[in-house]
């Protein structure tokens, strides 16, 4: 299926996302608040944090005209900020203790390298992908720790690239294999875990990402075989669903009707249901024998 992609591994040299990408002027406030927001969220910070880094970034604006070129150079530049506008001395040794512990995370070559801001802007990859070429991002050499802040650059990425439209038309496609790797549930429910701060703010990000893609002609697919693990925005928001076999609990998501949801745990081999949110249509489908 992939064979007329572009295929870029996280381990290749030339895999690279900027942490942050220059737009219009008009928007440069924005664009700020919605990294720091993302880079609060990928290192699993809490709220004090957003206002924190957004300060930060502003401020390397302010004195420099541009944000460093390298990601832990901002961080660095936080780290910074927190000792030079202290809190009370309990809160503000917990903040720095706290943020050293995430930092210390990002401190390597490959990751430094990946974010790095550049002369030319936009990597290849993405001006090739605006012009309409496939292009396939292999994240799964990317550990669980880092992978959170390599999504979410990709989906600020996007969101930075792509205007609105009037003409409600499709214009770009990202498709999500295996999204569990990116959208699970938290397995705690310990609102200090960092685990859990993450992937809650991802949610949110996520969520405000497929109804703003929308004005902006780029369509989502989103694939994974335990839609129950997921964000509950993943499996609801989406207009069509298309259902291949699933077993107890996934089928429950899909249909409150017994009847529906034991056919869901018995359909054939390439036959699926598809649900059209907008029209309130069911119908069944059989896909192609692909042979790869």
């Amino acid at each position: 299926f992939y064979n007329d992609f572009t295929k870029l591994k996280y381990s290749d040299e030339d895999f690279h996302i900027p942490y942050f990408v220059n737009g219009e002027k008009d928007s440069l406030k924005k664009r700020l608040q919605e990294t720091a927001t993302y880079l609060c969220a990928s290192l699993g910070l809490k709220n004090v944090f957003e206002k924190i880094i957004y300060r930060t970034e502003v401020g390397f604006l302010e004195l420099k005209g541009k944000l460093p070129e390298f990601f832990l150079r901002l961080l660095k530049g936080v780290e910074i900020y927190i000792k030079k506008n202290p809190y009370g001395p309990e809160e503000q040794a917990n903040l720095l203790q706290v943020f050293r512990n995430r930092m210390n995370v990002y401190n390597e070559d490959k990751i430094q390298n990946v974010l790095r801001l550049r002369e030319e802007n936009l990597p290849t990859w993405v001006s090739d992908w605006l012009n309409g070429k496939n292009i396939f991002l292999d994240l799964s050499l990317c550990s669980k720790f880092i992978k959170p802040l390599i999504v979410n650059a990709i989906f600020q990425l996007v969101r930075t690239v792509t205007k609105d439209s009037e003409a409600e038309e499709l214009k770009y496609l990202i498709v999500i294999d295996e999204a569990h790797a990116l959208l699970v549930k938290p397995i705690t429910t310990n609102s200090d875990d960092a685990d859990f701060i993450t992937k809650e703010q991802m949610a949110k990000i996520f969520s405000e990402l497929l109804k703003e893609y929308r004005s902006r002609g780029v369509g989502i697919v989103i694939a994974d075989q335990s839609p129950s693990l997921l964000f509950d925005d993943v499996t609801s928001q989406p207009s069509i669903k298309v259902i291949f076999r699933v077993d107890y609990p996934n089928n429950l998501l899909f249909s409150e009707d017994p009847l529906e949801r034991q056919i869901l745990t018995q359909l054939p081999h390439r036959l699926a249901l598809v649900i059209n949110g907008a029209t309130g249509e069911k119908y069944l489908i059989e896909t192609l024998d692909y042979i790869l």
